[in-house]
């Protein structure tokens, strides 16, 4: 196993970053991008910033604000 540090642990960061939610910042998963994010992968409600339940609506109402 490959221990990284210094520039090298800064450049895996930065390459493999999670994605965060227009919205908020949070981070959410690919997975998630899948469900919730629009075609360029962008999502724009997640459940740090939306009930679970309105997630949908929130991100049907964001996008068309943007």
């Amino acid at each position: 196993m490959t221990t990284l540090s210094g520039p090298e642990l800064d450049a895996f960061c930065i390459d493999n970053t999670m994605p965060e939610c227009n919205n908020c910042g949070e981070h959410v998963s690919d997975r998630f991008i899948r469900v919730f994010g629009d075609e360029a992968g962008v999502v724009y409600a997640c459940p740090a910033c939306s009930a679970n339940a309105g997630i949908g609506e929130a991100t049907r109402e964001r996008s068309d604000q943007i």
